[in-house]
């Protein structure tokens, strides 16, 4: 059988799995706004042409995520989120050097190649925790600091050495995660005398509940993202017709990440008090009317106070949920499938809510909006508890 090898408490982890599953996997969810701004002003590229970049970039990651997933129990973390940097370098060194729309498009996807990789290696790995949750939480920490740095100097990237400045940007920093990531845990073999029984030897009553759980808590996760990712998508174009400036956009954004950072010291607070399934729960239904305010709200301050607590109840909600599917899985393949559909909801996002929005309007993205919270709500509630069940039967 297969074995996690042991370390010294989770602190060693919490670096090494940040540097894989944000620092690699998510740069890009974060930077999607100004690439796209980018695209279409250094490069001369369409709108449409410029989101599909992002959106096929957005895909690879969450589709390679996705169909990982299931061998993370075999495979080298490690190995994996290494393999993955050297894409990401590789990939971003290529785009230095073209402005061919073609070139772009395939290079970008090769790039969400080695992403998804360390994408999937590093959530993965937070299940070898000994408390996969409160990795999570404190992983958000880190998280959001990382965003406000990203919030700060994309744009000045961008403004002062252009998208081949960015480029080269992006190679120099996932060579040096390579330096991190090679500290994530991997499994080595055990002997047989040691061997114990696995998913594949439980009892078909337990392997049922098992996959009925991981697939609530997978959809509960999509379509939680999906939700947020029709205000992600919306979000300056809402400013704009309110009058207010993309850079004042951005910069709400910054001070909101700062805000943000008390959302995982709340959701450990929360979740010893309140237990890990009533406090994502409540995430859930909080993020929810968030979103919804922004998408419907006519008022230039309402929309900025939404914004300013939007990142709070995000920090707050993901290390939970997330936490959720490490308990449910010790071998981190739910929890590398969650982030892979995080992934892939927030590159359909831009397209399905441009769809609604075309459609019926405003206030019809506001009505999906709530629907999708009651139904990420009613799967959480079911996922946790099947595994409740499968606890009590064990």
């Amino acid at each position: 059988m297969l074995k996690i090898r042991n370390f010294d408490g989770d602190s060693k982890l919490l670096i090494s799995t940040w540097a894989a599953a944000d620092g690699l996997g998510n740069v890009i969810l974060l930077a999607m706004p100004f690439m796209i701004g980018a695209f279409v002003v250094q490069l001369g590229f369409s709108l449409s042409e410029a989101g599909m970049i992002l959106s096929i970039e957005m895909g690879m990651i969450a589709v390679v995520s996705l169909a990982i997933a299931p061998m993370m129990s075999k495979l080298s973390r490690s190995h994996v989120a290494v393999a993955g940097a050297v894409i990401a370098v590789i990939a971003n060194i290529l785009c230095i050097y073209t402005t061919e729309y073609e070139s772009i498009l395939w290079y970008r996807a090769i790039s969400g190649l080695g992403y998804g990789l360390a994408l999937a290696a590093g959530n993965a790995a937070v299940s070898s925790a000994a408390n996969p949750a409160r990795t999570f939480e404190r992983k958000m920490i880190l998280f959001g600091l990382y965003q406000v740095v990203l919030m700060f100097s994309i744009p000045f990237i961008l403004d002062t050495s252009g998208l081949k400045g960015f480029f080269a940007v992006l190679a120099l920093m996932a060579f040096l995660l390579i330096f991190l990531v090679m500290r994530l845990p991997s499994y080595e073999a055990r002997s047989v005398e040691d061997s114990e029984p696995n998913e594949r030897q439980l009892s078909d009553n337990n392997s049922t509940v098992s996959i009925l759980a991981a697939a609530a808590i997978i959809l509960a996760m999509s379509i939680y993202s999906l939700r947020e990712a029709f205000a992600w998508a919306f979000l300056e174009r809402i400013g704009d017709s309110l009058s207010i400036s993309a850079q004042s956009v951005g910069l709400y954004m910054a001070i909101a990440s700062v805000v943000g950072l008390v959302g995982p010291a709340l959701a450990t607070r929360l979740r010893e008090y309140a237990g890990a399934a009533r406090s994502a729960v409540l995430g859930m239904i909080l993020s929810g009317l968030v979103t919804y305010g922004i998408v419907v709200t006519g008022n230039q301050y309402f929309y900025i106070s939404m914004i300013i607590v939007w990142p709070l109840i995000y920090y707050f909600s993901i290390p939970l949920i997330m936490g959720i599917a490490t308990e449910l899985d010790s071998k981190g393949r739910v929890a590398a499938a969650s982030a892979g559909a995080l992934q892939l909801a927030y590159s359909l996002g831009p397209v399905v809510a441009g769809f609604i929005y075309e459609k019926g309007g405003q206030n019809v993205i506001g009505n999906v909006t709530l629907a999708a919270m009651l139904v990420s709500v009613l799967l959480l509630l079911l996922a946790c508890t099947r595994i409740t069940k499968e606890t009590a039967v064990e």
